[in-house]
């Protein structure tokens, strides 16, 4: 295991840790599946607003499922394919990144953005990295498993074009601005 606890101007900012293990093939368990998605090229692209999501403009972003971020929808859960518009190889570095790309879940059943803020992000690989390189997009699904009392937790699934399991992601999120867990604007 290995830790780092980075400071900026003496107090500290972000920590992170990382348990290595020792490679090959573990106990058999099969991968979960993907979640069920159309083709990528089936899926129009979305362009987030820059004021909502300022990162976004170097993604593709493919909604593989009739949820929208801000839609007002039943469920908060956002399923899309996404890649680099640099088209850049997919490597643990940009998967992490992947894997917290698209706005949080609950903004599926919200119709107006809110603050939420990332406070604590966990990101497991699996060994598919180890197998075979990772196409130029993946399919992410972030649900929101979670909200009330000022926090939420989400999970995450990052999958290839061919259905490999390449993550599970989990992160604690802060609620802001009077923000509640129910459906709607309330």
């Amino acid at each position: 295991m290995c830790t780092l606890t980075a400071r900026q101007g003496g107090a500290p900012v972000p920590a992170g840790s990382a348990v290595f293990g020792w490679g090959g093939a573990g106990p058999a368990l099969a991968d979960p599946p993907a979640a069920p998605a159309p083709a990528p090229e089936a899926c129009p692209p979305l362009t987030l607003p820059s004021d909502l999501a300022a990162f976004a403009a170097h993604l593709e972003i493919r909604p593989a499922s009739g949820a929208r971020p801000l839609g007002g929808g039943p469920l908060a859960e956002l399923l899309a394919w996404l890649r680099f518009t640099d088209r850049r190889p997919l490597d643990a570095g940009t998967l992490v990144v992947l894997a917290d790309a698209l706005p949080p879940g609950l903004f599926a059943v919200w119709t107006v953005p809110r603050p939420v803020p990332t406070a604590e992000l966990t990101v497991h690989f699996t060994d598919a990295l180890d197998a075979a390189p990772v196409e130029d997009r993946v399919l992410v699904r972030i649900r929101t498993e979670y909200a009330g009392g000022g926090w939420t937790v989400e999970d995450s699934a990052l999958w290839s074009t061919t259905g490999r399991l390449l993550v599970l992601a989990r992160q604690a999120r802060v609620l802001r601005n009077g923000s509640r867990a129910a459906h709607g604007d309330g």
